[in-house]
């Protein structure tokens, strides 16, 4: 989870975003909610969680969910961390592959499911803007923003 610590001096950041993709469109692994480019990160009240690599309750969990993140998302500064923690939840889903079948759980590449809810995981180039504040995941550094842009990679 992301521990947000002071707020940047920059009004924009670019870095890299782990995300859902599915049919050319960006959502989040966490909270399940489709990104819009240059439009506002939406406050989520209902978690629809589409990995196990996050906590399906992290909303009602004191400690889980960091206040600060409410209505905004965080990218990573450096391209590493983010293929690290794809690399991560890709590890956890194919683990889970051999617990069991889910419809609703991303695999290496997609889903196994009733061919509705077919995610791929990606790691794409992107700007946060918008009361930017930082801090770290893991031992990476990341931003987070009330805005999230999609751009080509430099």
């Amino acid at each position: 989870m992301c521990d947000l610590t002071r707020k940047s001096k920059h009004d924009k950041i670019k870095g890299w975003k782990v995300v859902a993709e599915k049919d050319g469109k960006y959502y989040s692994l966490a909270m399940g909610f489709r990104y819009r480019s240059g439009k506002p990160v939406p406050v989520v009240k209902r978690q629809r969680v589409l990995c196990v690599s996050f906590d399906p309750n992290m909303l009602e969990h004191e400690g889980a969910y960091r206040e600060q993140m409410l209505g905004r998302t965080a990218i990573f500064f450096s391209k590493t961390g983010a293929e690290v923690l794809a690399f991560n939840i890709l590890g956890n889903e194919l683990a889970n592959e051999f617990r069991g079948p889910s419809a609703k759980l991303l695999y290496p590449g997609q889903t196994r499911s009733t061919g509705k809810d077919k995610y791929n995981v990606d790691v794409v180039f992107a700007e946060v803007s918008g009361d930017v504040m930082e801090g770290t995941y893991a031992s990476y550094k990341v931003a987070a923003g009330r805005k999230i842009t999609f751009l080509e990679e430099d």
